[in-house]
């Protein structure tokens, strides 16, 4: 533990905050996650969000670190084959330099197996990347309880501290709360599927809302570290390119 007094934190100068995504929304060393009902287009989101990150491309509208950064994005949810059909149909968006966006494909990492948690160890420490992206949450873990989770923060913050990255997870939401008229409550980061704990330890929270019988969708921001109350922004999936866009 590294105690400091205020005099001293005066002192220190760290110099300007750096941002990977403005606004404060991802920052070095940071946490957040991407949540939504299924097939809504979180794991394009996320996608998209690691190509800007790769090439220094606004991410719907906000601005990104100009020096691209190196990404590893893990999934594990569809089969190889159609994660490369979807990254080579979104790549002409935002062609990022070689080696700068790393994929992996591993439907069995469980990260409450430590065997498993040294295998990404050892892809993180090789490929060095600044961002990684879990996708998604339900297929990471094999019990879902209250232990399993605290022990995977840990593990978490140990990967950011060691490792000097920032994790975006992509995860689901709980089954929606009904209001006194049968609707469906926005409860924000709370339905966030898993324990309360795992929306308080994620430091910005995005939330991707809409019906599948369209393409509008509504994003809601949530993050610990912006002066500035960011709205709902509206968004339609652009089906030939594979690309969020503003509304």
């Amino acid at each position: 533990m590294l105690v400091q007094s205020l005099d001293d934190l005066r002192l220190w100068n760290p110099g300007p905050v750096l941002e990977y995504v403005g606004s404060g929304l991802l920052l070095p060393r940071s946490k957040a996650v991407i949540f939504g009902a299924p097939k809504l287009g979180k794991s394009i989101l996320a996608k998209q969000l690691a190509f800007c990150l790769c090439t220094g491309t606004d991410w719907l509208g906000f601005k990104t670190i100009q020096v691209p950064l190196r990404c590893l994005y893990v999934q594990c949810e569809i089969p190889k084959m159609m994660f490369r059909e979807r990254l080579l149909k979104m790549e002409p968006n935002a062609p990022p330099a070689p080696g700068k966006f790393i994929t992996a494909t591993e439907f069995s990492l469980r990260l409450d197996n430590p065997a498993m948690k040294q295998d990404l160890e050892l892809e993180i420490s090789k490929h060095h990347p600044n961002v990684v992206f879990l996708d998604s949450l339900y297929k990471l873990i094999t019990i879902p309880d209250i232990p399993t989770f605290a022990k995977l923060f840990d593990y978490w913050d140990y990967l950011i501290e060691t490792y000097h990255i920032t994790l975006v997870v992509i995860a689901h939401d709980r089954k929606p709360m009904l209001g006194p008229n049968g609707q469906p409550l926005n409860l924000g980061g709370t339905d966030l599927s898993g324990p309360r704990n795992l929306e308080a330890w994620f430091e910005t929270i995005f939330r991707l809302d809409g019906d599948l019988s369209t393409d509008e969708r509504i994003l809601s921001l949530e993050t610990r570290h912006s002066d500035v109350l960011s709205p709902p922004i509206k968004l339609k999936l652009n089906r030939l390119k594979l690309w969020l866009e503003r509304a």
